[in-house]
Parts: C-alpha cells; sequence; structure tokens
C-alpha cells in the first residue's frame, strides 16, 4: 500500500499582438490579445497498491481531488530484490 498528498497549482500569461488586414483594401490593423488564468489551488490524496510478483509488477491508484482520476500499470523487472 502507499499514499501521499500534494497541493496543485497553475497559472497562465499569455499575451500576442495580431496584425491583420483591415476594413480598407490594403490597410492593416494591429490589435493585442491578452489573457491571464489563475487555477485554483487544491488538496490532492493519493492511495495506491501494488503487486510485486516476482519480476512482474502490478500497480493501480486513486487520485482524489477536484477531479477523480484512477490509473493503473504493469511492469516487468530483471535482477529485481
Amino acid at each position: 500500500f502507499y499514499g501521499g498528498m500534494g497541493i496543485e497549482s497553475s497559472n497562465v500569461d499569455v499575451q500576442y499582438t495580431y496584425t491583420g488586414e483591415g476594413d480598407v483594401p490594403g490597410s492593416q490593423t494591429e490589435e493585442t490579445i491578452k489573457f491571464d488564468m489563475e487555477g485554483a489551488n487544491n488538496l490532492r490524496l493519493t492511495i495506491g497498491l501494488t503487486f510485486n510478483l516476482g519480476p512482474l509488477k502490478i500497480n493501480g491508484d486513486y487520485n482524489i481531488a477536484k477531479q477523480n482520476t484512477f490509473s493503473a500499470g504493469v511492469g516487468f523487472g530483471i535482477n529485481q530484490k
């Protein structure tokens, strides 16, 4: 069995200038586009289980957060102790 806890956060700042054709033929227009977004800081809990079957490893875990997820995996290793 294993578990974990984490805090998730994100922040995006985008700004660019668009240059294109204007309303009058042969003219150009310029527009600055700006986008800011700050994600919510959320607590995330993870619980999981790994089966060690000799060289074969099988694991699965479940994350409890704003968007819950489940993941699973299979691994193979040689000379593992």
